[in-house]
């Protein structure tokens, strides 16, 4: 059964949704619950007369999130271990969209088909019916729903690290360090990468004066890269090969994690207080943990958005930040000084312009 209702509830009440598979006695079958941070998945009644019959074999695999990009990666890849379980015969995953109303992302079908090659996808839009239908178990964090480290999820992830990786592997324009199509050896990928933001919507969120990051971090013989403006290929291999990994806070922590190794020294410029979400997912993969603690002083939030600073403007203590990250190793030139008050207003100022909203300090902001 498709999604049909999804209701949000203000915490600490959950929301609901429903969609999920069924026995042919019309029960719901268990192990198709969707977990997903602070809401319920509550399937609703079934009437066979509204079932549409499709033969063959398949394999339920939840929830669709179609837009977001971070919970996509999180929420939407959890039973896809189980094809490399059943037989071949088994060809089509099955997904329930998150939203029937908005289109499909392009980075789902990239993904999908990087992990399932030779598998058909089948989106539920209506109530259907299967010869059979296997439904894995959604190895995932029972409270957010959100994918880790699992056995068997880390064997299915493999084959990303070995095609993302390996000499000779043929790839397309890697923008902001390549140009042109080549055959690329591991010894020409850069071994000390930063993970900007800095080019993306101010309405997603960001770093005041984020440039100057990304300035300061080429200095220090960092390649700079803008995940938005590269193929999920491009990223995988990007992040495979690399020794060290500096992000600014974002999804692409989530996108790195299914080939993260423990051998990567990983730090994390936060852009709120340290979340822990992330940290406990690339421990779950690696059995290590980030580095680096929150040195954000204010987060001014669009006035709609308040009390969630997701959608907010940070300000870094640039000198704090860089004595931490010269403390573990990955910076080797002097401190950075923070940038003039000014500047950060008028380029708050800015931003409020352009996005048409008015930015408040958020008041439940705090280091750590």
């Amino acid at each position: 059964m498709p999604l049909t209702k999804l209701e949000f509830a203000a915490p600490p009440t959950k929301g609901l949704f429903d969609g999920g598979a069924y026995y042919e006695n019309g029960n719901a079958c268990p192990l198709s619950i969707q977990a997903k941070g602070s809401y319920d998945n509550i399937p609703k009644p079934l009437h066979s007369s509204e079932l549409n019959h499709f033969p063959g074999r398949h394999v339920f695999c939840g929830m669709l999130q179609n837009e977001h990009f971070g919970h996509f990666i999180t929420e939407s890849l959890s039973r896809l271990w189980a094809f490399d379980q059943l037989s071949p015969k088994f060809d089509t995953a099955v997904f329930y969209l998150r939203d029937r109303q908005r289109p499909i992302a392009p980075f789902v079908f990239e993904t999908l088909g990087i992990l399932l090659p030779h598998i058909n996808l089948l989106f539920a839009d209506r109530p259907m019916r299967f010869d059979t239908l296997a439904v894995p178990a959604q190895l995932a964090n029972r409270d957010n729903g959100f994918i880790y480290g699992h056995p068997l999820n880390i064997e299915m992830f493999r084959r990303l690290r070995q095609n993302s990786g390996g000499p000779a592997r043929k790839i397309g324009a890697m923008r902001g360090y390549m140009s042109g199509s080549r055959q690329v050896h591991n010894d020409d990928l850069p071994k000390k990468v930063y993970v900007s933001r800095s080019r993306l919507s101010k309405r997603q969120g960001g770093i005041l004066s984020d440039q100057m990051i990304d300035h300061h971090m080429v200095r220090e013989g960092y390649t700079v890269i803008y995940p938005e403006t590269m193929s999920i290929s491009e990223q995988l291999t990007i992040y495979a090969a690399a020794e060290k990994l500096v992000f600014s806070e974002g999804s692409a922590l989530h996108l790195y994690a299914l080939v993260a190794n423990a051998k990567q020294s990983v730090f994390v410029i936060w852009r709120r207080t340290r979340t822990l979400v992330f940290d406990w997912q690339i421990r779950s993969f690696t059995g290590k943990g980030l580095i680096g603690n929150s040195h954000t002083a204010t987060v001014w939030v669009p006035k709609p958005d308040i009390p969630d600073p997701v959608h907010g403007q940070a300000v870094l203590d640039f000198t704090a930040l860089s004595t931490e990250m010269q403390q573990h190793g990955f910076l080797e030139g002097g401190l950075w000084d923070n940038p003039p008050q000014q500047a950060m207003e008028e380029q708050l100022a800015t931003i409020s312009a352009a996005t048409g909203r008015e930015y408040l300090p958020f008041p439940a902001v705090t280091q750590g």
